[in-house]
């Protein structure tokens, strides 16, 4: 189990890795082009209409791995945020399957990265979750002074 704190800057660093990904796929989608000497999506066969559409996704694992640790949990319907309870494991799996992948193809930096992706979302759904009233959380204590009640 790892700490809130970790699970945090855990989560901010694979959304920020999530959001730089999607951004290549946007520029992508909008007829860019590598010139590093890489292959494209478009190269790779996929459409500029698939390609937005990975960046998209991207964009939502960011978002359910912040939501996961908290961030605008409070804002949210307990059905979004039971989806990003959820889902958290399928951020860890699908980039984990995707660096076998990568690796099993030589492509070393696609498979690191879509390693660091799935170690840090395993940091996150591996933690201890935000605390919410809506999701059965205990009642906070009432404040009344005196003694503790006796459970006779």
């Amino acid at each position: 189990m790892f700490t809130k704190s970790r699970a945090r800057a855990a989560a901010r660093m694979a959304a920020a890795m999530l959001a730089l990904a999607a951004a290549f796929l946007f520029y992508w989608s909008l007829g860019g082009t590598w010139t590093g000497g890489g292959e494209t999506p478009s190269d790779a066969g996929l459409s500029r209409i698939d390609t937005a559409i990975m960046g998209l996704v991207c964009l939502v694992y960011a978002g359910v791995l912040l939501v996961r640790v908290g961030y605008w949990r409070e804002h949210l319907p307990s059905g979004v945020t039971r989806f990003a309870d959820i889902n958290a494991w399928v951020i860890v799996l699908l980039p984990l399957g995707g660096a076998v992948q990568s690796f099993a193809l030589a492509d070393f930096v696609d498979g690191t990265f879509d390693l660091i992706i799935a170690a840090l979302a395993f940091v996150v759904v591996r933690s201890e979750g935000p605390v919410s009233p809506r999701l059965g959380a205990p009642p906070r204590p009432s404040g009344k002074p005196g003694p503790p009640s006796s459970a006779h």
